[in-house]
């Protein structure tokens, strides 16, 4: 595909794009429409979301009630913008680092949850919906890569945020 043709679909899909997040209720509007790469909006591409498994002080019991509405929106999206496939990504990982709950009881709850949202997946008829736990991928070198570099963006984008803010204001962070 020519550059230039690439540039017209990304504009295309950011378009799209817009007009779902600012139709869905359940999207908190300004966040998602600030935090999108438009380079990243492909039809090749895929929704990337996920859960945790724990709160602060304790392992979830069962999952939310609300995370339906996560798995149909991200449905709506990939339907809407054509988009390959959903990935949802369980946090067990991060559930075992707070070194306050057993590996073997993180285990147990990542695999309800990934049976229930298989379960969820098949009731509703969800063909292109994977479900993924970290300790399956965020040790490879490729996410290593990919977050090393998310890290580095996210850095450029707090400096020039904060460098507004202080032009803005007195506040020193």
């Amino acid at each position: 595909m020519k550059e230039r043709e690439k540039t017209m679909e990304n504009k295309d899909l950011l378009t799209i794009y817009k007009n779902l997040i600012q139709n869905e209720p359940l999207i908190e509007v300004h966040p998602s429409l600030d935090g999108i790469n438009p380079k990243s909006l492909t039809k090749e591409g895929s929704i990337y979301y996920g859960t945790g498994l724990c709160t602060a002080r304790e392992l979830s019991d069962a999952l939310p009630f609300d995370v339906l509405g996560m798995v149909l929106v991200a449905e709506k999206l990939r339907r809407g913008m054509g988009m390959k496939k959903i990935y949802h990504h369980i946090a067990d990982t991060h559930a075992k680092s707070n070194d306050i709950f057993s590996s073997e009881d993180v285990d147990r709850q990542a695999n309800v949850a990934r049976e229930t949202f298989g379960r969820m997946a098949q009731n509703l008829g969800l063909e292109n919906f994977e479900i993924l736990l970290a300790s399956e991928f965020d040790q490879t070198p490729e996410y290593k890569k990919f977050m090393k570099e998310l890290i580095r963006v996210n850095t450029t984008m707090l400096e020039e945020r904060l460098a507004i803010w202080n032009g803005i204001t007195d506040i020193k962070v």
